[in-house]
């Protein structure tokens, strides 16, 4: 959201905060964050009361927008001192309350988020302070400064990581977890026997402040590949039958990459979510396995914005490779299509966000001929890659409202024709590779 100037201008006024220089590297999972900063605090550290800190703090609460926070004590006098303390600040905002995941509110499933609230007011009720808060913004606890964050390369973790739907193994990130059922009916039944889309790639954000507003930031994804399959087995018990499913598949937990810069919390998150498209006629009474397994070499893919030049991006230059499977025991004679379709989102909160989708379909033309023991298959492929992007830091008057969003934009597109392949009727299962650039 677009902050007021004004609000710009008054967290310039306020008490001087100390400066902030260093680098630092922070591990989750499996995954290596290196953070390097050089800022200026907006407000002195007497006016940022971070809950990580508190000794006596037994317990976190918060209502659904993190308005309202209670903070259970493990005596009355703990509470009474917050209270003291958060009515203290030195400037006209007050006093700001922060906290890291593993102190801030709890989201359910063992979960927590991190806080980032100016205090309102507070008070205390024995063990417990009831604290009011409103939203804050970065602008309003870093004057000036730049952060940059990137994958750590090198040591004992990777580069990348892994997000993805139906992934087995988040170090490799190219292997489905489970099959699962797609389509069933008494005259076809249709199940994705490995069903996955896995994106190993670095991450990097880097956000330049001043006077409380940003005035350049940059982010998104590197070196990203793409891994993905629909590997589906089709029983038809009927001389006709179709299919026609388009169905949003389950999705892993994503990882979440924490940091602190002193008392201000920072976090970049994940999102992944997959749907799963396929459109099937057949004509024959048997069972066969069709799909291909994908590689979508991506590169660099990401979103920069600055007050001059706007909206910028960094177009990659993909390569991709399918490989049809194709395998039956019998006559299969069928015709469609079926796809994949991922979305992966970079999160860096309350300043960026980045989403890409990659949209693949395959259409192919499959029959069999119990007679030539053999079974055919031809077709065609369309994949487009496109990207969308959020600004949500405070970015001043002059900038307009439009400016916060960018496409979506088509990043990448390919189509083509499969190469005829046919195998033997006895055959468990064939391979066609084809390298398209």
């Amino acid at each position: 959201r677009v902050r007021p100037f004004m609000i710009s201008l008054a967290v310039a006024t306020i008490a001087a905060g100390p400066l902030r220089s260093g680098s630092d590297t922070f591990v989750t999972g499996t995954h290596a964050l290196e953070v390097t900063y050089d800022i200026k605090q907006a407000v002195p550290d007497e006016s940022i009361i971070s809950l990580g800190a508190e000794q006596d703090l037994k317990q976190v609460d918060c209502d659904n927008d993190g308005s309202m926070i209670r903070l259970t004590f493990t005596h009355e006098q703990a509470a009474s001192e917050f209270v003291n303390r958060s009515k203290q600040g030195d400037g006209p905002d007050g006093v700001f309350i922060t906290a890291d995941a593993a102190h801030g509110c709890p989201i359910g499933n063992g979960q927590s988020q991190y806080i980032m609230r100016r205090i309102i007011d507070a008070f205390a009720i024995g063990e417990c302070a009831q604290v009011r808060t409103a939203s804050c913004q970065y602008g309003e606890l870093i004057r000036d400064g730049n952060i940059s964050l990137a994958s750590r390369r090198g040591g004992d973790h990777p580069a990348h990581v892994c997000l993805g739907v139906n992934v087995a193994d988040p170090t490799s990130c190219n292997t489905a977890a489970k099959p699962f059922p797609v389509f069933e009916k008494d005259e076809l039944t249709l199940t994705c026997d490995s069903c996955f889309a896995g994106c190993q790639t670095e991450v990097f954000a880097d956000v330049h402040l001043s006077l409380g507003s940003a005035t350049q930031i940059s982010g998104g994804f590197r070196n990203m590949l793409v891994n993905a399959a629909v590997d589906m087995d089709v029983k038809a018990t009927e001389q006709k039958s179709f299919i026609a499913v388009d169905k949003q598949i389950f999705h892993m937990e994503q990882p979440v990459l924490e940091f602190n810069i002193g008392p201000i919390p920072f976090q970049m998150w994940f999102e992944a979510s997959a749907r799963l498209t396929a459109q099937f006629s057949c004509t024959a009474t048997q069972e066969g396995k069709i799909g291909a397994t994908m590689q979508y070499n991506i590169g660099d893919a990401y979103v920069m914005w600055d007050r001059k030049n706007k909206w910028q991006t960094v177009k990659p230059t993909p390569n991709l490779t399918i490989t049809p499977t194709l395998a039956s025991h019998a006559d299969l004679d069928c015709q469609g299509n079926f796809g994949i379709v991922p979305t992966v989102s970079l999160n860096l909160n309350q300043l960026l966000s980045q989403d890409l989708t990659l949209t693949s379909t395959l259409g192919v033309d499959i029959h069999g001929d119990v007679k030539s023991k053999e079974i055919c298959e031809t077709g065609d492929y369309d994949m487009n890659l496109v990207s969308s992007a959020k600004l949500h830091a405070s970015l001043g008057l002059d900038v307009a409202t439009v400016d916060a969003w960018w496409g979506p934009v088509t990043l990448g597109e390919r189509k083509g024709d499969l190469t005829k392949h046919c195998v033997g009727v006895n055959s468990t299962l064939a391979l066609l590779e084809s390298v398209l650039v």
